[in-house]
C-alpha cells in the first residue's frame, strides 16, 4: 500500500488541508478538483494507470477552516517577536516578562489584547500603572497573533508541495 498525502488548495490556491491520497484521487475523479502535481508512483486500475496527486486544487472556493487560539505566554513572545514593546530591547526566552497594558489589579484581563512581551526594567517601571499615568508608550497596539491553520498539522512537507507553502508558515 502506498503512504501519501496529497496538499490540498482552495481555489484561490491557498492551502487547506492535507489528506490522503485517495481522497484526493476520488476528488479529481469526480470533477470536484484539478491534479496540479503528481508523485512519481502510479496506481493501476483495471483500464488505465493512474500518477497519484500531490497537489490538488479545489473547483469550488473554499474558506481555510478557522483556528481557535488559546492564550499562552509563548505566543505573547512569539507575536511580538521577543522585543519589549516599550523600549524595543531584544529578549529571550529567560529574560522576557508579560506585561499587562491595562493592569490585572485594575480589571486587565490575561488575554492577546492585553498583554505585551516586555524586559523586566520596562515591566517594573510601569507596574501597576496604565500606559499613560507611566507615560509609556506602546511599540505596537497588541492583537490576537495569526497562526494558519495548517501550522502544525503538515508534518514533513513533500518537497512537491513546497511551492504552494511559501508566505504560508
Amino acid at each position: 500500500m502506498i503512504d501519501k498525502s496529497t496538499l490540498v488548495l482552495n481555489s484561490a490556491y491557498q492551502p487547506i488541508e492535507k489528506v490522503h491520497w485517495t481522497r484526493a484521487f476520488v476528488k479529481v475523479f469526480q470533477g470536484r478538483a484539478r491534479a496540479i502535481e503528481y508523485y512519481e508512483e502510479t496506481v493501476l486500475s483495471p483500464n488505465d494507470e493512474h500518477f497519484i496527486p500531490a497537489v490538488i486544487a479545489c473547483i469550488q472556493f473554499s474558506r481555510l477552516p478557522k483556528r481557535k487560539l488559546i492564550y499562552s505566554k509563548r505566543l505573547v513572545y512569539e507575536r511580538d517577536n521577543f522585543l519589549c514593546q516599550y523600549c524595543r530591547k531584544k529578549l529571550t526566552n529567560r529574560n522576557a516578562t508579560i506585561d499587562h497594558v491595562l493592569p490585572r489589579c485594575r480589571g486587565g484581563k490575561s488575554n492577546f489584547i492585553n498583554c505585551v512581551c516586555s524586559c523586566s526594567p520596562c515591566n517594573s517601571h510601569k507596574a501597576d500603572k496604565t500606559l499613560r499615568e507611566a507615560k509609556m508608550r506602546l511599540i505596537r497596539e497588541p492583537r490576537v497573533p495569526y497562526i494558519h491553520p495548517l501550522k502544525g498539522k503538515l508534518g514533513t512537507p513533500e518537497p512537491e508541495w513546497e511551492s504552494y507553502l511559501q508566505g504560508v508558515f
